[in-house]
């Protein structure tokens, strides 16, 4: 699972879109949640929940609960 804010300095979000790409072509299973204005630490508060229930959503399909 790939959480990415818009707004991240530190890993700016076309790294990511790069990624899924290469992940994709490789048959890689993934989720990718972009998320407007959020910065690197998942900010504002409510961002950093939503990405914590996609990843946890994410690893109970793929990994089973």
């Amino acid at each position: 699972d790939i959480e990415q804010g818009t707004a991240d300095v530190e890993v700016p979000y076309w790294w990511s879109d790069n990624l899924v790409k290469t992940l994709t072509k490789n048959k890689v299973q993934t989720s990718y949640n972009m998320h407007p204005g959020a910065d690197h630490n998942m900010l504002p508060a409510d961002t950093w929940n939503n990405a914590v229930q996609n990843t946890v959503a994410f690893y109970k399909k793929e990994f089973g609960e």
